[in-house]
């Protein structure tokens, strides 16, 4: 599965807009019919209620789509929008309104966030910032961002933790971004979901399909992959689980570039050249290599 960043991802969305086509309203109400499938799925029907925190943007309009999907299945659901600049996007605005006809109430909140009690089986929807989030959170956001992380409820986070930002984990302050127990992102794991120091945020997580655009995705290039077990293993007609062969080039050069990266990454410490370095660490890499593919019977 190939690993795109922020960027990347929202030329995906618009080219699968284009040639779906499909408008982004619609783009967003299939995005939220996915999640609150996973959502209800796993936590609804047991007498729980959800309490969803939505910020002035599109994580924001999935949430309240969310929110209104799970009122439908009636599904007791009480819903914050935080919005200090009286601004919405136009999708969040939309989905606004649609909860509105359904007559759903929710709180919106400009200058002030009162904390409210929840009930204790409460599940916490976090939908106030997606992947998007150009700096740390402040002020209203992080007062709503301390009282999720307080609480002592099951948080799952639309998309990504609100405040972590989706291709790096360092540098914004921990304490305004969500701690959630669980974290459903929109058709790829974006890039700090994979860094292990940012488990402390996203918990675990699961990616939800979308259907955005096969070939708008075969046509973005990355340099960047995730692969699962089944990518490299298959259980045989006896139930044995066994590995795939895999092309010797591409094992070679991904444990070459593996060495590469793990040098030049040391260099600095170890005073050593850095060319020489890698050369060395990449040679041993390479021979290894080749004695697994001996071992795996691919040479």
């Amino acid at each position: 599965m190939k690993i795109f960043r922020t960027a990347q991802i929202k030329s995906i969305d618009a080219a699968t807009i284009k040639y779906e086509p499909i408008a982004s309203i619609d783009l967003m109400e299939r995005a939220a019919q996915r999640l609150t499938e996973a959502i209800s799925g796993r936590f609804g029907g047991k007498g729980k209620l959800f309490a969803i925190f939505a910020g002035p943007g599109n994580n924001g309009g999935d949430g309240l789509a969310v929110a209104r999907m799970l009122a439908a299945q009636g599904e007791t659901v009480k819903i914050w929008l935080i919005n200090p600049k009286h601004r919405l996007s136009p999708d969040c605005g939309t989905n606004l309104s649609r909860l509105q006809e359904c007559g759903v109430p929710f709180v919106e909140c400009h200058e002030k966030f009162d904390a409210p009690t929840l009930h204790e089986d409460c599940i916490i929807i976090d939908a106030l910032f997606g992947s998007g989030l150009g700096g740390p959170v402040g002020d209203l956001f992080a007062e709503v961002v301390e009282f999720i992380n307080n609480s002592r409820h099951t948080v799952v986070s639309v998309d990504i933790p609100s405040g972590l930002p989706g291709e790096y984990g360092g540098g914004y302050p921990e304490e305004n971004i969500v701690r959630a127990h669980l974290t459903y992102t929109l058709q790829f794991p974006k890039l700090s979901l994979l860094m292990p120091e940012n488990e402390k945020f996203f918990g675990s997580w699961q990616t939800i399909d979308i259907n955005l655009s096969p070939q708008a995705i075969a046509d973005e290039p990355s340099n960047l992959f995730f692969t699962k077990i089944e990518d490299v293993s298959y259980t045989d007609e006896n139930g044995i689980i066994r590995t795939k062969k895999v092309s010797k080039f591409l094992m070679v050069s991904a444990l070459a570039a593996i060495g590469l990266n793990t040098s030049f990454s040391k260099l600095k410490k170890s005073g050593i050249r850095p060319m020489i370095h890698g050369f060395i660490i990449s040679a041993l890499v390479v021979i290894v290599a080749l004695l697994v593919e001996i071992g795996m019977g691919i040479v």
